[in-house]
């Protein structure tokens, strides 16, 4: 059965290169391996939007999704990225 609706989100918002945008964790401590404040509030935002409850947020338009795609982290080649998860 082909699906009847595909919806592609990114919400992510890494750590700056340069430092000056940090990530952290969901203790709110500093870990560039996780996501920024503003991706965490994304991140959050996204729940309250395709949330099974509907409230004023909700856009009744959007399906519930249900299932969901991420990318993997490259453990070979050294990375210890926790933002797909």
């Amino acid at each position: 059965m082909r699906p009847s609706k595909i919806m592609i989100i990114r919400h992510v918002e890494k750590p700056s290169k340069d430092g000056t945008v940090w990530g952290v964790n969901e203790d709110g401590t500093n870990d560039n391996e996780s996501l920024t404040i503003r991706g965490w509030q994304r991140a959050g935002a996204l729940v309250r939007l395709f949330g099974p409850t509907k409230t004023a947020l909700s856009d009744q338009r959007l399906a519930e999704p249900q299932h969901l795609f991420t990318s993997r982290v490259d453990l070979a080649a050294g990375s210890k990225s926790k933002r797909p998860k």
